[in-house]
């Protein structure tokens, strides 16, 4: 053997042990950015619900016939829409929420890693059933002793009239 030569036995040695090290760390970074890619998919569907449930909420306030344009961006899943609950289904998580009003959709929705625009139009049934909501809690906070202010008192009665 020349000086400088290594023999064969610790070239196929040192091979080994190179593509044991590539391997190793290779397997688990591979499943890691699986995960990495689910958890932020949720993420941005938690966003998508969240942002949706607060446009909803501000609607529920609005007066009747009002209608308002949401664009979310949301991840590949399938909205569901039923009654009061709206529940976002992808891949590996379920996201849902509960909302203060009636919903009626069309159907439920598939949606790729686009943005999606929502319609949202104020309905006249949920306006009496906030009022009757709102007659309610000022009825059981006098019952229980809170003080009731001239604010109060016009709200009850002004609502007391519309129902």
């Amino acid at each position: 053997m020349k000086k400088g030569q290594i023999s064969l036995e610790f070239s196929i040695l040192f091979l080994a042990l190179l593509v044991a090290i590539i391997v190793s760390t290779m397997i688990p970074g591979m499943y890691g950015y699986k995960k990495t890619i689910e958890t932020s998919s949720a993420s941005i569907g938690h966003a998508a619900l969240s942002s949706l449930k607060t446009n909803i909420d501000m609607l529920s306030v609005a007066d009747e016939g009002s209608k308002k344009v949401v664009f979310i961006k949301s991840p590949p899943a399938r909205w569901e829409i039923n009654g009061r609950d709206i529940t976002l289904k992808g891949n590996g998580y379920n996201i849902s929420t509960t909302c203060n009003i009636d919903l009626t959709s069309n159907g439920n929705y598939s949606t790729n890693m686009s943005g999606i625009t929502i319609i949202l139009t104020r309905n006249e049934n949920d306006i009496f059933i906030m009022r009757l909501h709102l007659l309610i809690i000022i009825v059981k906070a006098a019952l229980k002793g809170y003080p009731i202010g001239e604010l109060r008192k016009t709200a009850a009665l002004d609502n007391a009239g519309s129902v």
